[in-house]
């Protein structure tokens, strides 16, 4: 449904199938009927262990290599469908303020971890989805993440070492977690009443920026590592800011405009192991990759998100 952009499979049967889809597909479509059979019949452990297989493989034929001795993968939630009407018992629930009142609304929330590979020789850069976990009702999305990964590390120890996530997990309990299985994060930091924020800009404002360049941007880049301000995590972390500066052209009147970008990031990984310059250039990959799975997961349908789901009751509808 994600794929088609349609609201039912019924209405996918109805429509006269396109051209290409009897290129892709080389078979005729199947029934609504067999459309909705087949996925809730699925079972979550086979399709994981099918994913797992797929990663064997490919790392077996050097397509998944790390980026300099480190490898990556990013964590994000991702809303995949919501509904005022429709609901199961795995849906979690909003109130909306609008014009008409207040609107409960039902939705499915969940974290997805992606594996996020250097390019092969000569070849782009694959992207493997590994796992994904359900929000359930009354709790937050760093629970869900951290149920995610503890099921991630059991059956992918070795895959990465270095976490990408946005600032909503800059929180003492997900940088531990990570630490005890001896991984390292690379969180976006933008809470600015924090300690460890007003202590960073502090230690700033008193050193000389490091010139770079990313991406033909001109970045001015500060390093600040063994910061004791967040006494919650287990060892001293390490801030790093970037200040961009690029010109865009306006379509109104084609003027060039200088414009700039300011991003700050939290990590446990030391500089030997994550220089500056990587560090930042994996701080933005991280945003890109977050935008391409959203992206993926919305539009491609893939059945990755289906598995992930809490089972329906027979006789109740979701969104």
């Amino acid at each position: 449904m994600f794929w088609t952009r349609l609201p039912s499979l019924n209405a996918l049967a109805q429509i006269p199938a396109p051209r290409f889809w009897k290129q892709w597909l080389r078979e005729p479509l199947a029934s609504a009927d067999t459309l909705g059979r087949v996925p809730a019949g699925l079972y979550a452990d086979q399709l994981r262990q099918s994913i797992f297989l797929v990663y064997q493989q490919l790392k077996r034929n050097k397509a998944l290599p790390d980026h300099q001795g480190v490898g990556l993968a990013v964590l994000d939630g991702h809303e995949s469908h919501a509904s005022y009407r429709r609901h199961c018992a795995g849906c979690l629930q909003r109130t909306l303020h609008t014009q008409y009142g207040d609107r409960l609304q039902h939705y499915h929330r969940q974290v997805t971890l992606m594996l996020l590979p250097a390019a092969p020789p000569g070849r782009p850069a694959l992207r493997l989805l590994l796992d994904q976990e359900p929000q359930r009702p009354g709790e937050d999305e760093v629970q869900t993440a951290l149920r995610l990964l503890q099921r991630v590390f059991a059956r992918y120890p070795r895959a990465f070492d270095l976490v990408l996530a946005d600032a909503l997990y800059a929180v003492a309990p997900f940088f531990n977690f990570l630490l005890t299985h001896r991984k390292h994060a690379l969180v976006v930091l933008k809470q600015e009443r924090r300690d460890l924020y007003v202590d960073a800009m502090a230690l700033f404002a008193q050193q000389a920026p490091e010139r770079g360049l990313y991406r033909g941007r001109q970045c001015d880049w500060w390093d600040a590592s063994d910061l004791c301000s967040w006494p919650q995590v287990q060892t001293p972390v390490r801030v790093i800011r970037s200040r961009e500066t690029y010109t865009v052209r306006r379509q109104l009147d084609r003027q060039p405009e200088l414009l700039s970008s300011e991003w700050i990031w939290v990590t446990t990984a030391p500089a030997a192991q994550l220089p500056t310059e990587r560090a930042v250039r994996f701080g933005h990959s991280a945003g890109i990759s977050r935008i391409t799975l959203s992206t993926s997961l919305r539009m491609n349908g893939i059945p990755i998100t289906s598995f992930a789901m809490t089972p329906m009751p027979s006789n109740v509808s979701c969104c």
